[in-house]
């Protein structure tokens, strides 16, 4: 294998690495996107990709919102207010359920 060779080949061995990388990312944003739109609570990917960058555990928040969907309960709530509800008490929180009885008891206490 001579210089000319080897470089096509690192080239190209370089090309499946990023191109794989750049898979792997966008299918750990579509997947819950897609989750969420099948289930009736659509969420933009750019809210994914800052949910992400947060450091928020998307599929808790996305699990949450279609919980509230499916209760009848997500006209009160949006996906910014349950990320802001984890984020004030990640340490409560270890299911989707503890961050739907906060956001509950949160409501019930205003008085919504």
């Amino acid at each position: 294998m001579g210089p000319k060779e080897a470089m096509i080949f690192l080239t190209g061995l370089m090309l499946g690495v990023v191109m794989t990388l750049f898979g792997l990312l966008v299918m750990r944003i579509f997947a819950p996107w897609l989750r969420a739109f099948l289930g009736g609570a659509p969420v933009s990917m750019f809210s994914l990709i800052g949910m992400m960058l947060r450091g928020s555990p998307v599929n808790l928040l996305i699990d949450t919102n279609l919980a509230l969907v499916h209760s009848g309960k997500s006209a009160k709530f949006n996906i910014r207010e349950i990320e802001s509800k984890y984020i004030a008490h990640r340490h409560k929180i270890m299911t989707s359920q503890d961050l739907i009885q906060l956001l509950l008891d949160d409501e019930a206490s205003r008085g919504m």
